[in-house]
Formats: structure tokens, sequence, C-alpha cells
């Protein structure tokens, strides 16, 4: 039963893009909303995203200044999730390597959806 479990995940490696393997990933966001009380809005994407699962690091670069946090990685599924003390977190999809991260600022909060990938 062991060796049919242990082929499975071997299959579902080789057929599904698994972001994971590595110890870095740069999330690009393709879409963004920011949110308050009233209503969201669409803007144009502005920030990357980085996670060093090695060091549990999650890096945020806006209009080229980062902001680097400590951050504490658990699975959940499928799902990645990678939270920061102050109420930001992303989760990664390790199926098809999509993310949501989610941000707040005093009551706005900031939605970002996109793709991760692999940066060594």
């Amino acid at each position: 039963m062991n060796y049919f479990i242990k082929i499975f995940s071997l299959v579902g490696l080789i057929i599904f893009p698994q972001v994971v393997g590595g110890k870095n990933l740069l999330c690009k966001p393709q879409t963004t909303r920011i949110c308050d009380i009233k209503s969201c809005n669409d803007t144009v994407p502005s920030i990357t995203i980085s996670v060093d699962f090695e060091s549990k690091k999650y890096k945020r670069c806006f209009n080229k200044e980062c902001n680097l946090n400590n951050s504490v990685v658990t699975e959940a599924g499928e799902m990645i999730i990678v939270n920061i003390i102050g109420g930001t977190f992303i989760k990664i999809n390790k199926l098809d390597n999509s993310f949501v991260d989610v941000a707040t600022l005093l009551n706005i909060v900031f939605l970002n959806f996109g793709f991760c990938e692999n940066s060594e």
C-alpha cells in the first residue's frame, strides 16, 4: 500500500507544476483590488512578493521599496499559507501556482491575485 502512495505522489509531481520544491518563490499579481467599508476598486498591480521558505521570510516590494518580515508557513491540503503578523497573508495553490495575497492598512484591504514561480 505504501508503494502505491509513493507512486501516486511521484505522478502528481510530474503532472502538476509544483513551485514548493524551490527555496524561494516570486509572486507577481495580475489583479489588485482595494476595498474599504463602502466599495472595492480594481487598480494596476504595483507590488511583487518574495517568499523564502528556508529562512521563513516574506518580502513585499512596492515602488522599489521593500519590507522584509518573518513569517509562519503552514500547509492545508493543496494550499501553502504564509502568515505575517499584522494582518497580511498569502495563500499559494500547489496545483497551479496561483495565489491570493491579503494585506490590510487601517480599515482598507488590499487583495492581490496572480501566479508564483521559483526564483533561486
